[in-house]
Formats: C-alpha cells, structure tokens, sequence
C-alpha cells in the first residue's frame, strides 16, 4: 500500500486495520484478495458498535486504499467494496 504523505502512525493503525480483517477472513476460509462485498459488510456489520465514528472512517480508509492498490497491481479484477 502506497504510503506518500501519510505519518507513521496512521500506516501503522491501517496495517492493525487491515490484519483485523484479514484474521477475521482467515478464520472464514478467506483472504483480502478473496473477500466479497458481503463478507466486508457482514465485518463491518459485526465490528462497528464495537468502534469509535473515527475509527469506522479510518477501517474504511484502509479498506478503500488496500483495494486501490490491489487494482493498481493488477491483484484485484473488481473492487469487492462496490
């Protein structure tokens, strides 16, 4: 994930983010490069009464970068978000 302009401690709450998903995934047989767009809301679904309004906005910023990225490199065909 392209880190310009960004300080280290937000590249280090997206990697915390976006290995909370990953090990959630796992544990359904899944990874970030094979989730579906229902498999992102039913974590979301799950986690956000759990997370502060600032911290749902930076988990969906990691998520939004992550599969920017994944499309970029050609890892990803479609953006599971949509």
């Amino acid at each position: 994930m392209a880190g310009r302009g960004l300080s280290k401690n937000t590249l280090a709450s997206y990697r915390r983010d976006l290995l909370k998903v990953a090990v959630w995934l796992a544990q359904r047989q899944r990874d970030l490069l094979r989730a579906t767009h229902a498999d992102l809301l039913e974590f979301l679904a799950q986690h956000a009464a759990q997370l502060k309004a600032s911290s749902t906005s930076r988990l969906l910023s990691s998520l939004r970068r992550f599969y920017q990225y994944a499309l970029r490199q050609g890892l990803l065909q479609a953006d599971p978000r949509c």
